[in-house]
């Protein structure tokens, strides 16, 4: 590997080199795609307050990365995943996760969400959603 942000999938638990198991700033994980008939999705649900977006990403990459991603739609998002923004208490984020067989598996929960260069265009809309739910929070403070 060569940088902290790359993503090398393995077969099987046993191939992970061993110096990445003994490497505190490594995280080893199962994989579990959400797989579409164009390839891998990632799903993505942004809030500010009341106010969301939740898009889902489609790559040929088993990793889906800004960069690589083919095609984005909007989307539910799943009410297990409401719950679990309530428990955490974010009132601002970002959610990526993935439905794998059926089920919301969440990913990354992200108090600072950032936006991919090459999809910036497709998400200002977003973003104005977004700048919606900051205006309701100030107002019933």
């Amino acid at each position: 590997m060569t940088a902290l942000r790359d993503y090398v999938l393995f077969d099987r638990a046993g191939d992970v080199p061993e110096q990445v198991w003994r490497d505190p700033q490594l995280v080893v994980e199962k994989f579990m795609p959400e797989r579409d008939p164009r390839g891998f999705a990632l799903r993505t649900w942004c809030f500010m307050g009341r106010r969301e977006t939740c898009s889902c990403c489609i790559s040929a990459d088993p990793v889906v990365k800004g960069a690589a991603v083919i095609a984005r739609e909007l989307v539910a998002v799943p009410e297990e995943l409401r719950h679990v923004r309530t428990r955490l208490g974010f009132d601002y984020g970002k959610f990526d996760f993935v439905l794998h067989d059926g089920r919301p598996i969440l990913f990354d929960a992200n108090f600072t969400p950032t936006v991919p260069e090459n999809l910036s265009e497709e998400l200002s809309l977003s973003a104005k959603e977004l700048a919606r739910g900051l205006l309701e929070m100030i107002e019933l403070r």
